[in-house]
Parts: C-alpha cells; structure tokens; sequence
C-alpha cells in the first residue's frame, strides 16, 4: 500500500528542513587549516578499533590534562628557591616582592582565559587535533621563555603565554573526548581526565 502524496510531501519536505538545518551547524574547514600539520590521514593513524581506539585517544587528552594540572601548581615550588627570587628581585621580603611573586603566578589565568576565548574561534574551523597542536605550540613557546625568563617583566609574558597554551588544551580536550567516547562512557572519560588534573598538581 503506498502512503499519500500528502504524507509523500510532508516527509521531503521534513527531509530538506533537516539537510538546511546541517548546512547551518556545519562550518567549512579554513583556509589557515591546510598550513597546520597533522590531523587525520590513514597513513598516520594507528591501526586501533573499538574500545582500543578509545583508550589511546584517552591517554593522549589525560597526558594534556595532567600538563593543566601540572602547570598550574609547579609555581608553588619554585616561589621558594631563593636563587629564582633573587633573580626576579624579588628576595627581600617586601610587600612589593610579595605582590610581585603573586603576580606571576597569577598572571598564568589571565592568559588560560585568553586561550579559552581563543579556542572557541577556530576550533570548528580547523578541527579538535589541529587546535590541540596551537596549544602545544604556545605551551613549548611559553616554557621555554619562562625557563630562560631573567627578570619579572620577561617571567609574566612567559607565563601568560604559558596559560594561553594550558587554556587551549583544558578547553578543546573534554571537548574532544566527548565527541569520541562511547554515550555512556562520556561521563567516566571526563571524570577521569580532571582526576589526571589533580594528580598532574600532585606531581608537583
């Protein structure tokens, strides 16, 4: 038995409301994308099916997660190697030198929330693993800068510099994980990611 025009043309009709409402979700690929290696490409993939798979794109976000946890708490330790607040000028127990070792260290979050805002402008455009590879990219910039930093000024660009990194990484990770995982392991992944959090601070 055939269903009615009517019931014919209502179900194209739903059918091409749906296709519009992907090509107005789907954003096209930029053209900055094609200059950042990486991304997919079956020559480059392991050969991992099923939960396999998962695991290994877990341990990848749990190693970026536990650098977030990690770099955010490594600066507790230094602050008390007197050789790195002499060198800052900072060693003299002043009020200004107490102001001046917090703003380094807190100068970190101002630039984690830059690179939060940052990632929300291209992730799309460029993809979860290229966005990945911009925030290594500023993290490597920002740890080398602070490992060479020789005074307080060079030491709080390094390390906002340093937080945008952390910043891509903490947002587009979950985010891409998420996209991955199985429905029902979602929850389980993104739990277990921030436990790697606290346990990056740990290694401190």
């Amino acid at each position: 038995m055939e269903a009615p025009k009517e019931q014919v043309l209502h179900d194209e009709q739903a059918a091409t409301t749906a296709n519009n409402d992907l090509d107005s979700v789907y954003e096209p690929e930029s053209r900055l994308a094609r200059y950042i290696p990486g991304g997919y490409s079956p020559s480059r993939c392991l050969a991992l099916k099923g939960r396999k798979m998962m695991y290994a794109f877990l341990a990848l976000a749990g190693t970026a997660i536990i650098f977030f946890g990690y770099d955010a708490s490594v600066m507790s330790q230094v602050n008390t190697n007197p050789d790195y607040l002499r060198l800052m000028g900072a060693d003299s127990g002043s009020n200004r030198d107490a102001a001046a070792v917090g703003g380094i260290v807190s100068v970190w979050f101002g630039g984690f929330a830059i690179g939060a805002l940052m990632v929300g402008s291209y992730a799309d455009k460029i993809g979860r693993l290229k966005t990945v590879e911009i925030g290594c990219l500023w993290g490597i910039l920002g740890a080398a800068l602070q490992a060479s930093a020789q005074n307080t000024t060079w030491m709080m660009f390094a390390r906002v510099i340093g937080g945008i990194g952390c910043g891509h990484l903490n947002t587009v990770v979950p985010i891409w994980t998420s996209e991955l995982a199985d429905p029902h392991l979602r929850g389980a992944f993104v739990a277990v990611e921030f436990t790697l959090a606290l346990g990056g601070s740990t290694m401190v």
